[in-house]
């Protein structure tokens, strides 16, 4: 494809509820069928980094536990300082805190506690990164509903082919509180983090083009792709390959 943004992945790794493993995405691809999913993820959820300040660590919601984890991981796995810039992408957001706020404003006195205003805002994961790894990269915070990864990851690319540089790339999403779960079902937190690098062009074809990629397996759907359909529309799991 004619003017297309190559990039080079250094790291990869996630978390989901059932789903987490030292070797992350590798494992999950390798797998023969679609692991289980954990109905209790409440109790499955990765403990907050224990580079957050105390205070920080206890008001960690599950959305940005999921993805701080999934990040430290990914970054881990590439041996990047995690002072490089970044790019979160969720469609729900802090959906649990907003739907407190929302609570406390129908129930008399109306009253809103600040530190849940504090922590409801879309970029509060981002922000968590970057207070837990003293980070003054610059980080983007961004949400588009379904298209939120496929944003997410156009944002970065072209960051790429304008910066050169790594980046980390991290898409995450956690349930959302009755009664918003009724408008947007998500069973339970998912995150994965991509490190990211510029990379250059493959040679192109003598059309010009790049070559086509290879379509789907003629076994059928992978394990992955099984399980990246078998969720419920939330833009991390569905970005989950499906060939």
């Amino acid at each position: 494809m004619k003017g297309a943004i190559r990039v080079g992945l250094i790291g990869a790794k996630l978390w989901g509820a059932g789903l987490w493993g030292p070797e992350g995405l590798e494992a999950l691809a390798a797998l023969a069928t679609p692991p289980a999913l954990e109905p209790h993820w409440r109790e499955a959820l990765p403990p907050a980094p224990a580079r957050l300040p105390a205070n920080e660590r206890r008001r960690a919601s599950p959305a940005i536990r999921a993805a701080l984890a999934a990040a430290e991981a990914a970054l881990a796995a590439a041996q990047m300082p995690g002072t490089i810039e970044a790019v979160f992408a969720s469609s729900n957001g802090e959906g649990a805190a907003v739907g407190a706020l929302l609570e406390a404003l129908t129930a008399p006195p109306a009253q809103v506690s600040p530190t849940l205003f504090h922590n409801s805002v879309h970029n509060a994961a981002a922000g968590h990164f970057a207070i837990a790894w003293r980070s003054h990269a610059p980080l983007v915070s961004l949400a588009a509903h379904d298209e939120t990864v496929a944003t997410g990851l156009l944002r970065a690319a072209a960051r790429l082919a304008a910066r050169p540089g790594p980046l980390l790339f991290t898409a995450f999403d956690a349930p959302l509180p009755p009664p918003l779960d009724a408008k947007r079902r998500t069973d339970f937190p998912f995150a994965f983090a991509l490190v990211l690098s510029p990379e250059r062009p493959a040679a192109s074809s003598p059309s010009g083009d790049a070559p086509s990629p290879e379509g789907p397996s003629p076994e059928g759907p992978s394990p992955l792709a099984r399980l990246a359909l078998s969720f419920h529309p939330t833009p991390a799991p569905l970005s989950l390959p499906r060939a």
